[in-house]
């Protein structure tokens, strides 16, 4: 995701966020929803933290659904209470 073609650029940061070690597609999208969103929004995000935080949960969300979902995870539909409780 590049922020500067929402009007957003951090100083001594990269504009560029990389969501690709988010293993499922569908939590990718999610991500990027997320964070587009508040790109938009009329406050805006004040740093890049909130990106950064975001990013890091869903690629540690992706690896737990990768070892233990069924199908890796890749089928949001095959998840259960169990895999949100844990």
């Amino acid at each position: 995701m590049e922020t500067e073609h929402y009007g957003i650029r951090y100083k001594r940061r990269s504009s560029h966020f990389d969501f690709t070690d988010v293993p499922q597609r569908w939590l990718r999208d999610l991500l990027w929803d997320r964070v587009a969103r508040r790109l938009r929004s009329p406050q805006g995000p004040r740093s890049p933290q909130h990106i950064e935080s975001g990013r890091r949960a869903g690629v540690e969300l992706g690896v737990f659904l990768t070892a233990v979902a069924p199908g890796g995870g890749q089928d949001p539909a095959l998840l259960s209470d169990d895999h949100m409780q844990r």
